[in-house]
């Protein structure tokens, strides 16, 4: 009976253990997504053989960027040494779309000599389309243009910031760093990289003597390691003194919770730049700057601080969303 228990308590073990869920990871993942992970699992170490080691793209441990820098790392060096850099670029428009198939399926056919996964991976080249939708519109190809513009057009939609406020407060009150300053920490992390991985293509790479005060090359970029990547970005991201917005946070700040309109208006507030009659009048859609109140000047400081025509409020009540700022913006809602 004991030897029974015990076989019937290792089956029960067991069966949990292969009832076990998957990583959140894999759980939310799409079917076919899933399959072409299992696919790639299965041949990633007979293609890796046989690439050439200058290929970077869909490798670990490699990186477009990576390239990139081991590109003008090179011609970096050859200012240094006082030599001459050609480098000529091809750039294939919609290059995933003009792969030959055919070509393709029989590369990989010689590399892997497995009829049934070529076969697997045939069907998954088959009727599959890949474009981006926005506001309606299909993209004809994947790439991607005017990212920095189209950053910005998301973070005025998000908070409700009109054009002409700063930029460091317009990301600040979207809770997004700005592109140059996520570019600078990534190039940290990428350093940290070079400077580790065995696979990165400037790994133990031999600089030349300095020669060229001027010229800042990878060599002069920081090393941050990947875990501290959010905390440099922080530090670089405080680059606003703006008293009514709080200190970097890469989450939307106080007052998310608040009607469209509420919370368009607090931004606006927060940020100094709203549709004051001082703003109109620049934009000549209102004769002059004065305000209700007989102030020759109604900017955002003054409807805050200064107007008697409603209620007033501070920058730290901006900063915390208080009941002062939800009065103001009441008074203020359908003028601002």
């Amino acid at each position: 009976m004991e030897k029974d228990k015990s076989c019937s308590s290792t089956e029960t073990r067991q069966r949990s253990q292969s009832t076990k869920k998957l990583p959140s990871h894999l759980s939310t993942m799409h079917p076919l997504k899933l399959y072409e992970r299992m696919i790639i699992a299965r041949m990633s170490l007979t293609v890796e053989e046989n690439l050439t080691p200058d290929q970077a793209g869909f490798r670990p441990g490699r990186s477009t960027c990576g390239q990139l820098l081991n590109h003008t790392q090179y011609i970096e060096d050859g200012f240094e040494e006082k030599q001459i850099t050609g480098t000529v670029f091809v750039d294939l428009t919609a290059a995933y779309d003009t792969v030959n198939h055919k070509i393709l399926l029989l590369k990989v056919a010689k590399m892997i000599k497995n009829k049934k996964i070529v076969s697997n991976i045939q069907t998954l080249l088959e009727n599959r389309r890949f474009f981006v939708e926005m506001d309606g519109r299909k993209s004809r190809s994947c790439h991607a243009k005017k990212v920095d513009a189209e950053l910005n057009n998301a973070c005025r939609i998000v908070t409700g910031q009109l054009r002409p406020t700063p930029l460091p407060l317009l990301f600040r009150t979207a809770g997004i760093a700005q592109l140059d300053i996520r570019s600078q920490t990534h190039g940290s992390t990428e350093k940290h990289k070079q400077e580790t991985d065995l696979r990165h293509p400037l790994f133990d790479h031999s600089y030349p003597r300095v020669r060229l005060k001027s010229r800042k090359s990878f060599r002069t970029v920081e090393s941050v390691q990947p875990d501290q990547a959010v905390s440099h970005r922080l530090e670089l991201w405080d680059n606003t003194t703006n008293e009514a917005i709080r200190p970097p946070k890469e989450q939307l700040p106080p007052g998310r919770e608040l009607q469209r309109k509420d919370w368009v208006n607090l931004n606006r507030a927060r940020a100094k730049v709203g549709m004051t009659a001082s703003t109109l009048h620049k934009w000549k859609l209102k004769p002059n700057s004065e305000c209700s109140c007989g102030n020759q000047n109604q900017t955002m400081d003054h409807i805050l601080s200064e107007c008697t025509e409603g209620p007033h409020c501070t920058d730290q009540d901006l900063r915390d969303c208080t009941d002062a700022v939800q009065a103001w913006i009441t008074h203020w809602r359908d003028k601002i």
